[in-house]
């Protein structure tokens, strides 16, 4: 069956953070998911961490030759993917239990609105938050927020993101010319291509 929503999950090594990950992903209450793991040719121990996932049927395993481009592996992942959404999650990256049950609640309320994103909170590697954010105060915004995205009050993380798969391949995916900050380009591009909401 055609899962709701699939989970793009890039990854190269960083097996300490890997684990935590693919954890907090397992620990959603929104269940209707399936997990898509780009593996950019990382070590043998993350591979073999990775292989402890295949006996679940909603996860998916990609290995690929290393590139170092993360647009090329998170575009490996979206060619993939199934579900009526997408979402992103790095591998140093931890979700709240109710982000994707949060996030679906607040598309099917409002269904002029193909995405959305959260608020986010930095860690350090062992889980305590920074005592500065890195980006300022985290700004709430809904409908037509490209300006304020290119001029800086409104930060959106790949992470946060709640999108539907179509207005992604609309947009074309991650631009695989950029070599670092495929995200914002692609954030970018949603955000010019149709209004979103907040949760």
């Amino acid at each position: 069956m055609q899962p709701v929503v699939s989970i793009i999950l890039p990854t190269c090594g960083r097996v300490q953070y890997l684990r935590a990950t693919v954890a907090s992903v397992y620990r959603q209450t929104f269940r209707d998911w399936e997990l898509i793991v780009a593996d950019d040719g990382s070590d043998a121990e993350t591979r073999g961490y990775l292989r402890t996932l295949e006996t679940d049927s909603r996860v998916t395993l990609l290995w690929l030759t290393h590139s170092g481009i993360p647009a090329i592996v998170r575009n490996a992942a979206l060619n993939q993917a199934r579900g009526e959404y997408v979402a992103f999650i790095d591998s140093d990256d931890l979700w709240a239990p109710e982000k994707l049950s949060r996030q679906m609640a607040i598309l099917q309320s409002r269904p002029m609105c193909d995405w959305c994103y959260t608020a986010i909170s930095h860690i350090d590697a062992s889980g305590q938050p920074l005592a500065e954010p890195l980006f300022g105060p985290w700004l709430p915004c809904e409908g037509a927020v490209f300006e304020r995205l290119v001029t800086g009050p409104v930060v959106i993380r790949t992470p946060s993101v709640l999108a539907a798969r179509e207005l992604i391949a609309k947009v074309g995916g991650f631009d695989e010319t950029i070599r670092s900050g495929e995200d914002y380009d692609l954030a970018a591009a949603v955000v010019g291509e149709q209004c979103g909401a907040t949760r």
